[in-house]
């Protein structure tokens, strides 16, 4: 077959936040010195990376397992955990190894302190997202949490509140969001809460995604930052294609000598945004 010569280009701002990158690093110098490391949850919303981790000795478990443990060693991932999390470690004897990431430690502060002001507290972002539980978990879930404006409309809003917003949400429907409120005529408390890398990557996505032909998007699908970031990529190039792995690759997607980007998430690792470089490459 015809050799492509695609002209590759990566986008460099890929690759995991600093939060991500943080909690890795402790699991991966934990794991140089033990055998194994108990993480609660997902470290990180890419399974191929959580499969190169688990080889490493680390065993992923969920609350149900959790609740059972007795004096094992667990990690506490970025995203962050609520109080109950920390009461269960004092009974059964648990060491936790606390990597929550800055930004969301300050953001549970933040929402307790917020707590004290008496107002509505409404949430923008997903209900079964980690970050969201630990967070609403801070002021014992009484936080309104919506992930959408059209979810925001079919709720009951009241003339004042607080809004607040997951770290990973996308910035102009926060604003939007805002908007809509202040046309109602709101009292809103409004705290941007978007961690600015997030902010800044999908700013930056916008200049790579025009620049190329196509773009290959590459992230776990259940990553809440890749759906935000994969959709700024496809507004901005509506050839983009959104795969989790080489395997999912297709040579009918490009044409020869055309121009490909490759980007990815913050939960993208950047060995696997490599790996689909040497994979169109190839091509």
């Amino acid at each position: 077959m015809t050799a492509l010569s695609l002209k590759i280009e990566v986008d460099k701002k890929s690759g995991f936040c600093f939060g991500v990158v943080n909690a890795i690093g402790i699991a991966e110098e934990y794991l140089k010195k033990n055998d194994k490391l108990y993480c609660l949850g997902s470290i990180v919303h890419n399974k191929m990376e959580i499969q190169r981790l688990e080889n490493l000795g680390m065993l992923t478990i969920h609350n149900d397992e959790y609740k059972k443990l007795k004096n094992e060693t667990v990690l506490l991932r970025a995203h962050g955990e609520p109080p109950e999390t920390f009461t269960t470690a004092k009974e059964n004897n648990i060491k936790l190894i606390n990597a929550t990431c800055i930004i969301v430690n300050k953001l549970q502060k933040k929402l307790i302190e917020l707590k004290k002001l008496s107002l509505p507290i409404f949430i923008f972002g997903n209900k079964n997202h980690p970050e969201i539980i630990g967070l609403n978990g801070q002021i014992k879930n009484e936080a309104v949490i919506f992930s959408s404006l059209d979810e925001l409309k079919k709720i009951e809003i009241p003339q004042r509140m607080i809004l607040l917003s997951q770290t990973t949400k996308d910035v102009d429907e926060f604003y939007e969001i805002k908007e809509f409120l202040l046309k109602k005529e709101v009292v809103v408390d409004f705290h941007n809460t978007i961690c600015t890398q997030v902010v800044n990557r999908k700013y930056e996505l916008k200049d790579f995604a025009k620049r190329n032909d196509k773009i290959v998007f590459v992230a776990g699908r259940n990553s809440s930052n890749a759906k935000v970031l994969f959709g700024v990529s496809k507004n901005h190039n509506p050839n983009t294609f959104f795969i989790t792995d080489t395997d999912e690759l297709k040579k009918s997607w490009f044409n020869k000598n055309e121009k490909v980007g490759i980007s990815g998430a913050t939960s993208t690792p950047v060995w696997l945004i490599n790996k689909v470089k040497r994979a169109l490459e190839d091509f």
